[in-house]
């Protein structure tokens, strides 16, 4: 008689960064993309922390507007994020957004009004 038949192993899906979990330090992030489906943004949180880059979801981004928003960061000045939006744009050919992050352990932006890249 053949042997039973194995299923193949399950592929366990790494949990939903937690929204909310934001930057531990620094008061920058840049923001790459909005997402309606978690799972979307799930996805590119993933490939973008496997090329290395600190990804994470928005703060509250789903309970404000139903948006999913994927962000890379911490960053402790603009300029700093600004270099890295830059560098995003060329090697990953992203759309990017610096922003700051209200309620990041920095003090208050010099310019707190978001600017596209």
């Amino acid at each position: 008689m053949p042997p039973a038949p194995v299923a193949p192993p399950r592929r366990e899906r790494a949990p939903l960064p937690a929204v909310g979990a934001g930057p531990p330090d620094g008061a920058y992030a840049i923001q790459v993309g909005a997402f309606d489906s978690s799972e979307a943004a799930r996805k590119m949180v993933e490939a973008l922390a496997a090329k290395g880059h600190a990804s994470y979801l928005a703060a509250g981004a789903a309970a404000r507007d139903g948006r999913w928003r994927v962000r890379i960061g911490p960053f402790a000045t603009r300029d700093e994020a600004e270099a890295r939006a830059d560098a995003l744009k060329q090697s990953e050919k992203l759309p990017t957004w610096v922003l700051f992050e209200e309620g990041a352990s920095a003090a208050s932006p010099p310019d707190a009004a978001a600017r596209r890249s």
